[in-house]
Order: C-alpha cells, then structure tokens, then sequence
C-alpha cells in the first residue's frame, strides 16, 4: 500500500495526456487499470500522485482498485462539460461543483469542500458549488434536454460525474474535489491557455 497519495480521475484523454507532460507521470506495468505515478520528495515524507485514466468509463473497476492498493489521501476528478444556458458562463470557466444528480432527478450526492478559503478563486476563473447534472443523449452535437422540469436545471452537462461519485463512500467524498473545465465545442480544450489555467489549480490543490 502507498500511503499519502492523491488519485487523479478523468475519461478525457487529452486532459490526460496534459496531465502526464506537465508532471512526467510513468505508466504502471502489469495493472488492471490504466494508471500513471509520479513520486517527489517535500520536506517531511515522499508525495505520491496516481493518475488514473478511465477507459470505456470503467469507474467502478478504477475506484475498487485505488481503495484496494493505495491509502487515499484525496481525490481529485477532472473533466470537462458543455455549458448548456447559463450565459454568465464561458469557455475560461472552471467550475466546482458540489450537487450532483442522475438523469432521473434522484439520489442526489453532496460534496463538501472545506478548503476554499486558501485558494483565490478568482485567479483561477473558479466558480464555487453549483449543480452538476449527469446528461446522456447528445445527437448532432446538440444537447438534447430530456424533461421540461423549469425548477431545477444544472448549467453544465456532466456526462461522468455522478457515475463515478456513485462508487465513493462518505468518507470518499470528505476527501474529493470535481473540476470541470467549461467548454462551448471539442476545440476549447485543445486551447493552451484553458487547458494551462487547468493544470495550475491541480498543481495547486496536489
């Protein structure tokens, strides 16, 4: 077991590939998962960092494995999510969410995060405890909205979260942060300076 690591989920591959360059990450061998390590010395003890890439959102596998082989000291889950109506929203964005919900509108799942006051959010461009939605029918890249429920919409469309939020215990999700990186098209994330500003809040919050 590897005591004090932080886990990195995501599905995006090219969230991925940027998050191996920036911290040369090495690819496990012989794994039943897809995962990548990267160790540092700081002052007092040797850092570990996982990066879990979840193929074919094999979420529940990836969550099973890091429980059963590391000592989990926090989660962090990366993505990114078409914004769908909120126009104070935009591509720079990146957003914290703490409410997740299933396509149903059941079984909601609370994040709580105690740590903000050590981070300026607004040099990160970070938007702090909103509602995050699990989508499923996307055609033509159109989203397509699935109810007329008015009351209660989340402002991004959050394909992954809730799926892999669903395999965490309560003492899980004391120790997990969700970032979601807005997006308007594909192309967004390929942008340097979006993906960038991503990659220094996760510097900052490892």
């Amino acid at each position: 077991m590897n005591l004090n690591t932080k886990i990195i989920f995501t599905n995006d591959e090219f969230i991925s590939k940027a998050l191996i360059s920036k911290f040369d990450l090495k690819k496990l061998e012989n794994t039943e998962i897809e995962i990548y390590t990267w160790k540092r010395e700081t002052e007092n003890e040797l850092d570990n960092l996982a990066l879990v890439f979840c193929h074919n959102n094999n979420f529940k596998e990836s969550v099973l494995y890091v429980k059963e082989h590391y000592i989990i000291f926090k989660y962090l889950i990366l993505g990114s999510s078409y914004i769908i109506r909120n126009n104070d929203l935009d591509t720079w964005d990146i957003m914290i969410p703490n409410s997740f919900i299933d396509s149903a509108w059941e079984n909601p799942i609370f994040v709580e995060y105690a740590v903000w006051e050590n981070y300026d959010l607004n040099k990160f461009w970070l938007i702090l405890n909103w509602v995050s939605r699990e989508w499923e029918i996307i055609q033509n890249d159109e989203i397509i909205q699935q109810d007329n429920k008015e009351c209660f919409i989340s402002d991004i469309m959050d394909i992954d979260s809730y799926n892999l939020l669903k395999n965490f215990d309560n003492e899980d999700l004391e120790k997990t942060v969700v970032i979601r990186l807005c997006v308007k098209n594909e192309e967004d994330k390929k942008n340097n300076f979006f993906i960038d500003n991503l990659l220094n809040i996760v510097d900052v919050m490892i």
